[in-house]
Parts: structure tokens; sequence; C-alpha cells
């Protein structure tokens, strides 16, 4: 009897342990059913993250490919524009604080583990992205007067780095190279930050349409970045194709890598609409390419234009802000 009653009183324990545990981290994301089929050999190496959209518009999660290991996994929720540290070893994205009102940055561990809001500011704080050595996530704070950002992740101190004027204004995340060179999109043109001087420059200027989250090659030669193209001037909602461009900084060269037409693709939120990524080596490119309605699909390509494969195939969703580490 008394060994029937200490094992009785063992198990509630372990239970009352359990359910601490659990009421202790609430925001321990859940697992996202995420079963494309991935072409592992096409990728080859590195962890790929990126958000899904389902066909009402909502957001189904985080996805993320670790080809080495040929495995996917996902977390479900709001994750707006995650981004992979250049370790892979976190992921970082904005989704609502609890006010559920209020867009905050957060940071978790690659395995869902240890979520931390690492900005909870006010106004509305978007488009994370790392610096080099993975010890800093740069956002944009988007309500006007507008911020740029960048926190510490060992001890969560936030500075200010940029400040945006009314000459200006970033729509995309930023980019960096060498933790001096910062390049983003101001919706029209590709800019050029030098955080030593404080001096910003036109880089590039396609005049296509609007550009979207260019981003620098490893070696720091040539910037990838996509052009959307829209149904008319000043329509932001719809757009009808899009272009993969790279621009090479030493011989000014802009090259069209890879351009597509759909009719009109729906613009859920703005700078996230279309994006694109440099493989680990600098050799492929992996973009989200736009097709009718609101459906977007992961591609990769070789820089030189050939190779073009479908990398997500889910029926229905929006594949978008994807991001490639090694």
């Amino acid at each position: 009897m008394k060994n029937k009653l200490l094992i009785f009183l063992i198990f509630c324990f372990v239970m009352i342990l359990g359910g601490c545990e659990v009421e202790s981290n609430p925001l321990m994301p859940q697992s996202l059913n995420f079963n494309d089929p991935i072409p592992f050999d096409e990728l080859g190496a590195g962890i790929v993250s990126f958000e899904r959209i389902s066909a009402d518009g909502g957001s189904q999660g985080v996805c993320i490919i670790n080809a080495l290991n040929r495995t996917t996994h996902g977390f479900s929720g709001m994750y707006n524009g995650p981004s992979i540290s250049p370790d892979g070893s976190k992921i970082a994205f904005s989704k609502y604080s609890n006010s559920n009102t209020i867009y905050d940055v957060y940071m978790m561990n690659i395995d869902g583990s240890n979520l931390i809001n690492i900005s909870n500011m006010n106004g509305q704080d978007n488009y994370p992205s790392w610096t080099g050595d993975s010890k800093n996530i740069l956002f944009l704070n988007t309500v006007f007067p507008n911020f740029l950002y960048s926190v510490n992740i060992d001890n969560i101190q936030i500075k200010t780095i940029l400040f945006q004027s009314q000459d200006f204004w970033m729509t995309t995340p930023v980019s960096v190279y060498n933790s001096k060179n910062m390049i983003f999109s101001d919706g029209v043109d590709v800019k050029l930050f030098d955080s030593e001087t404080s001096n910003i420059s036109t880089l590039c200027a396609p005049q296509i349409g609007g550009t979207f989250t260019p981003c620098w090659s490893p070696n720091g030669l040539n910037v990838a970045f996509v052009v959307v193209k829209y149904d008319n001037v000043g329509n932001d909602y719809f757009a009808v194709g899009g272009i993969v461009q790279i621009y090479n900084i030493q011989t000014n060269e802009l090259k069209t890598i890879y351009e597509w037409s759909c009719n009109k693709h729906i613009d859920w939120a703005g700078s996230n609409e279309l994006s694109v990524c440099w493989s680990p080596d600098g050799n492929k490119l992996l973009f989200n390419k736009s097709a009718d309605g609101l459906e977007s699909h992961i591609y990769i390509v070789n820089i030189d234009g050939t190779g073009l494969k479908q990398i997500t195939n889910e029926p229905g969703v929006c594949d978008r802000s994807v991001s490639w580490t090694k």
C-alpha cells in the first residue's frame, strides 16, 4: 500500500512539474506540416528558410529546409519576413506582440526553442536581417519618423543606425557586407548606406518597376534583387510579373537573370511580395516567383540564368521571404 501511495505521489509531482514547464514557455511555436517533395540535390548544401501564406492570406508559418541533412521542418503562426542567421543557428522574424496590434521582432533557435522578443518598442518593427557575424539583427521601425535599428543578440542592447528622412524610404530588409556597406530598396532604386560616413547614395536604378530585397553576394562584388512589374503605374496591389537581376558594382553592369509574367499577383504585405537570396557559394540564386492570384513558389537558378528549377510546390500557397545560409 505504501509503495502504491509513493508511486502515486511521484506521478502527481511529475505532472505538476510538466504543467509548470509548459506554462513557463507559452511562446514555444507549434510544428507546421510541411511536406513538399524538396529536390535536395538542386540546393546542395546549407539551410533555407521562407514564409508560407495560405490561400486566404493568413500566415501558415515559417518553413525550414536543411539541404545537408535532407530534412524539412516548420513552425505554424505569424512569422513575417523570416531571416536565418549566417551561422544557421537562429531565425529572426516579426510578429504580433501580446497586444495583437503591434509588430515586434522576435528571435528563436532553429529548432523553435528560446523564442524571445528582441525589440519591444513603440511602432511597427519589421524586416529583420543579420550582420555577417550572426551577432546583430537589423530591423526597421516603420511608423514615421522611421529608424533603422541594430540589436545585439547577446545582451539585447538596441542602438540607432539610421534615421529615415523624407528624402528616402526603406521598403525592404537591409543587406550588410563587412559591417559597413548596407544596401536597401526605397521602392524604386537600390540604395547604398555607408555606416561609417552616414552617406546614402543610389547604387543602381533599374527604372522598370519596384525593386525588392537587394542582397550582397558572398564576395561583396555583386548585388541581386527582384524588380516587380506592375499592371499600371502606381498600382501597389497587383503585379503582372517580375525580373531577377544582378548588378556588378565594379563594372556597373546590370544583367537580367530570369523574367516571368503572371496575371495579377495579389500583394498581401507590400515589401515581402518578392524576394531573392544567394547560395552560400555565390553560384546560385533562390527567389520566389509570383503566379496568378496569391500563389508563389520558390525557384533556384544559376547566376548565368541557366538551370531553373522549382523548389516548393504546395498548391494554392504563397512562399516568400526566402533566405539561405551555409
